[in-house]
């Protein structure tokens, strides 16, 4: 049943946050069947417990992403290419997410969509997000999230598509790791240049042909990232061919990638990354066991002031064997890379430095293996572990910013951050334990602990992250209780000297109770014992915080 819905919203979009990255291009292979409908991807972001500062730490920035597997199911001849992330449009319903709380909070979600049967489809999706207060400075560290997506899908005949999206994103807050605030008189002329906004847009469209005997894809996609002092952009080509011979898969998938960070007070001060990658990929499937390999030539260089260029045979291999209840995983690669400034920021939106494009440089990833064990322990319910080794030479670090700059003209000492550059060989290991099931029909629990293991203490890299929620679900109330915990993180003073912070600890209590099919009250509790939690030092997140709201499904 074809439906027509129409919003007009009328908003502030000029604080654009990126929140899109690439994954793996072998990753992104896209199989559709010649007759399927329409396929539109899953981005409904409803709010399972607030988050409402919390930023999720990259404990490193890498090209080659950590490696997750996916049980084997099918046992069928591999005849198609399978999309990752997608969501069918017949199973997706149009929702208005609307939530309100202390600290002047103000969230909205909503997915409003276009479809014409099934050869044209316009799905969007729409998150809002306002914090005018904050927990230190309130007037200064309020936040303000801004994500919008516009996806676009035309099948212009049986075996053919073209596909887009666009993102318009936004982050703004603002520098308050001051030491001492009880002497500070805030002005509006000091608030405006303590604020600060991350601004980017993101665009991608895609051809894809399926044959009879093989498939092809070619993409196109950029990034154009703004703040304060730099201007991003990044550029991609990629495509792929793919022949699926009996029981296997046989895919050539070159790529290629511009990457630039100008400063925007000196034009002439920037630096630029071209990466081009030959990959051909070999995956083999049988009833029990998946077979991956990528062998892939990268080509990468680099220009600042002189022109660095490194050419690598960097291959991949993942295999995966799944008998009766579990599952084994192993993997192993590779390669170079090189650190997206926006990504940085993104882990840490504190970072203040005009100065920070010389630190970045083309980096190496002299081995990334991992393996893994799923296990099936009774109904519903799976217990997977997992140990991961990384060595990697040219990381960043994060370190106080001690230049001469200042966002303002207050003399009282505060905490600004920078990224050091670390040449030397590292090795990080990870182990992870996580279970996810359902005890009885109505109580389910998920346990999540990862532990890190760094040759040296790091700098906002927590030691050990556990995770736990129990969720409670009778006829139309739900009940959720968890916490998130970040035990042995480090923080580092204007000395250069580790500082150990307190453990992050947030508790949190989520209930849900539904009116009726369509409309869906919401009750949020976050950080229940009302904890000076802080992530990055000297910027604490917010205290016991609420929100109470409704959810509208038609």
């Amino acid at each position: 049943m074809n439906r027509y819905f129409l919003i007009i919203f009328l908003l502030n979009t000029h604080n654009l946050f990126s929140q899109s990255t690439e994954g793996e291009i072998e990753d992104a292979q896209i199989l559709i069947e010649k007759n399927s409908s329409i396929i539109l991807p899953k981005v409904d972001k409803e709010i399972q417990k607030i988050e409402l500062e919390n930023k999720n730490i990259n404990k490193k920035t890498f090209v080659y992403e950590n490696i997750s597997f996916t049980p084997i199911i099918s046992k069928n001849k591999i005849d198609k290419i399978l999309r990752d992330n997608s969501y069918s449009e017949d199973q997706k319903e149009i929702f208005i997410d609307l939530l309100g709380g202390n600290y002047s909070t103000l969230i909205l979600n909503t997915n409003p969509y276009y479809k014409s049967g099934n050869t044209f489809a316009i799905y969007s999706d729409l998150y809002i997000k306002l914090n005018s207060k904050g927990y230190k400075l309130s007037n200064v560290s309020g936040e303000e999230i801004n994500d919008i997506n516009v996806y676009a899908d035309y099948k212009y005949s049986v075996n053919s598509k073209i596909s887009s999206h666009l993102n318009f994103s936004s982050y703004s807050n603002g520098y308050y790791g001051f030491i001492n605030t009880e002497n500070i008189t805030l002005t509006d002329n000091i608030i405006e240049k303590l604020r600060f906004s991350n601004n980017s847009f993101y665009y991608k469209i895609d051809w894809e042909n399926i044959g009879k005997k093989y498939n092809s894809n070619i993409n196109y996609s950029g990034n154009i990232f703004k703040n304060l002092f730099h201007n991003e952009s990044q550029h991609v080509v990629s495509g792929n061919i793919i022949l699926s011979p009996s029981n296997s898969l046989l895919s050539f998938v070159p790529l290629f990638d511009y990457y630039e960070i100008r400063e925007i007070n000196n034009i002439n001060n920037k630096v630029n990354f071209t990466q081009l990658e030959l990959p051909l990929i070999y995956n083999f499937n049988s009833k029990n066991i998946n077979i991956r390999l990528n062998a892939s030539y990268q080509f990468l260089s680099k220009n600042l002031k002189n022109t660095t260029t490194k050419g690598s045979f960097s291959p991949k291999f993942k295999l995966k064997y799944h008998k009766d209840n579990f599952t084994i995983n192993l993997a192993a690669s590779r390669g170079y890379y090189y650190s997206k400034y926006s990504e940085n920021l993104n882990s840490l939106p504190f970072i203040y430095d005009i100065n920070i494009i010389n630190q970045f440089d083309l980096n190496r990833e002299l081995y990334r293996v991992k393996f893994g064990l799923d296990i099936n322990l009774f109904k519903n319910s799976y217990l997977s572990l997992s140990y991961e080794s990384v060595k990697q030479e040219g990381s960043l670090d994060y370190r106080p910013y001690i230049g001469e700059n200042s966002p303002s003209d207050i003399k009282v000492p505060m905490y600004l951050y920078t990224l050091k550059r670390n040449n030397d060989k590292e090795i990080i290991n990870y182990l992870s334990l996580s279970f996810n099931g359902s005890l009885t029909d109505n109580f389910k629990s998920s346990i999540n602990f990862l532990h890190t293991i760094y040759e040296n203490d790091d700098v906002f890299q927590p030691l050990y992250v556990f995770d736990i929620e129990n969720t409670y679900s009778k006829n139309d109330i739900s009940l959720s209780i968890g916490g998130n915990f970040e035990l042995e993180n480090y923080g580092m003073d204007f000395n250069s000297n580790l500082i150990k912070m307190k453990s992050f600890i947030d508790i949190y209590f989520n209930s849900t109770y539904s009116l009726s099919k369509n409309i869906e009250l919401n009750l949020k509790v976050n950080n229940i014992l009302n904890r000076y939690n802080e992530k990055f030092y000297m910027y604490p997140e917010l205290g016991t915080n609420f929100l109470i709201g409704v959810k509208w499904t038609f």
